[in-house]
């Protein structure tokens, strides 16, 4: 009998632990719960706060546009500064120049590197009326210690008149250099001549001996053998001085 006894009290006692037990696992459940659906609000109650804090910000931002008031220069992104295309370090270089004769201000003027011949002009005042403006090339760069001189229009008439004697003279003492003497000229120096072989220049050389200096080119006819046509091939050739 008090073996029955003792076995009911374990089995009460065990059921009531198991209740318990399964008691204390709700209230930890719901706990847990509880704890989870605060947390949730208060996320929730964050997040309605932020975006209450963004549709204010934005709010003032377009009153503040409407109104045009600029935004403050520090909130510009100075990490992306809009390119201007000119490097600040580049430096321009200065030559100088003598800029003179038919000019309004002949002077020594310092100008940009680069700088053509037009460009220089105009910085001493401009041509003059009796500048030979076409005597020049104007788009010619000046270089760093240059005399650019504008002659006028007189100055190159003289040059060119100049020019032209010169050209005259010389081809006058070419073509008198080119002659051959027939009274001074050796056998080779004849047989350059067309139509003057060996034979005909011994003949002139004889002739000269025999008779003396040729006193006109129209001697050389009356050696045997130098006719008409070979005359006429070597008269503008010839000279007797």
């Amino acid at each position: 009998m008090s073996n029955k006894k003792l076995v009911i009290g374990i089995i009460t006692v065990f059921f009531i632990g198991v209740t318990g037990f399964f008691y204390s696992l709700g209230a930890v459940k719901e706990t847990k719960e509880d704890v989870i659906l605060t947390k949730g609000a208060l996320e929730r109650k964050d997040t309605i706060t932020n975006d209450s804090k963004e549709y204010s910000r934005k709010e003032v931002q377009s009153e503040e546009e409407s109104s045009g008031k600029l935004p403050d220069s520090k909130d510009v992104n100075k990490e992306d500064p809009v390119s201007t295309g000119t490097d600040a370090t580049e430096q321009k270089v200065f030559i100088y120049v003598h800029v003179c004769g038919e000019v309004k201000k002949p002077d020594v003027y310092s100008l940009e590197e680069g700088t053509r011949v037009i460009d220089a002009v105009q910085k001493a005042g401009g041509f003059t009326k009796t500048a030979a403006k076409e005597y020049i090339n104007q788009a010619r760069i000046v270089v760093d210690g240059e005399q650019l001189y504008i002659p006028s229009i007189d100055e190159v008439q003289d040059m060119n008149l100049l020019d032209e004697r010169e050209i005259a003279n010389g081809q006058e003492s070419s073509s008198k250099s080119t002659l051959v003497n027939i009274n001074t000229a050796s056998m080779e120096g004849l047989m350059t001549l067309p139509g003057i072989g060996e034979s005909k220049a011994k003949s002139i050389i004889t002739y000269r001996e025999e008779n003396g200096t040729f006193k006109s080119i129209e001697e050389l006819k009356n050696i045997v053998g130098i006719k008409e046509g070979v005359y006429q091939k070597i008269s503008d050739l010839i000279t007797v001085n």
